[in-house]
């Protein structure tokens, strides 16, 4: 019988393990067996605390999201001009990617393969923090950004903050303090480019 002491830190370990895999093989190609192995126990300890590859895809990818939506959130929920809101966004943004660098390849793996499932569980995710509906009632307010503008800004700051970790192998060497110097480097320059789409789209 599994005890509180036990299963908290063995589901950490195995979720821990299934993000590496994940991230390295993405969900389809990813097997039960392969993240049993990463985290160093039996198959069938792992059915024990997740029964499927996708309910465990699930968790890691909430548990990701649940590092990243309360930071984000509370500065969502500032009362602050949005110009200054989104400097503190992007500095919020760019620590749990350093902090997850596979992330966005993961990401992009699972819009491809299975974006329906993706998407959903970003919706709920989503829907649970109201400072992103504070967030759009504000951009409305400022910018008076129509629902369709919407979609053009999420892909303009997608593209601006995940496509270095897609070429994260290329960049690297290019970059004399580093990838991590890199990224840290251009943030004032992806707020302006943020702010300036909002101010002349």
């Amino acid at each position: 019988m599994k005890t509180r002491d036990e299963g908290v830190p063995a589901e950490k370990k195995i979720l821990s393990a299934a993000k590496g895999v994940f991230v390295k093989k993405g969900l389809k190609n990813a097997a039960m067996a392969d993240i049993a192995a990463e985290a160093g126990i039996s198959r069938t300890s792992l059915n024990y605390y997740f029964r499927t590859k996708e309910k465990l895809f699930d968790a890691v990818f909430k548990e990701i999201l649940a590092e990243f939506l309360p930071k984000v959130g509370g500065i969502l929920g500032m009362k602050i001009p949005f110009k200054k809101k989104i400097f503190m966004i992007i500095d919020a943004h760019c620590d749990v990617l350093l902090k997850n660098a596979g992330l966005p390849v993961f990401v992009i793996m699972q819009l491809n393969s299975t974006p329906k499932k993706f998407m959903a569980s970003l919706r709920e995710s989503l829907a649970k923090n109201a400072a992103v509906a504070e967030l759009v009632a504000q951009l409305k307010k400022e910018y008076g950004l129509l629902e369709n503008e919407f979609v053009r800004l999420f892909s303009l700051y997608s593209g601006l903050m995940i496509m270095p970790f897609l070429i994260r192998d290329v960049l690297t060497p290019m970059w004399k303090g580093g990838f991590e110097d890199f990224i840290l480097s251009r943030k004032k320059m992806v707020a302006s480019a943020i702010i300036n789409f909002l101010e002349n789209r």
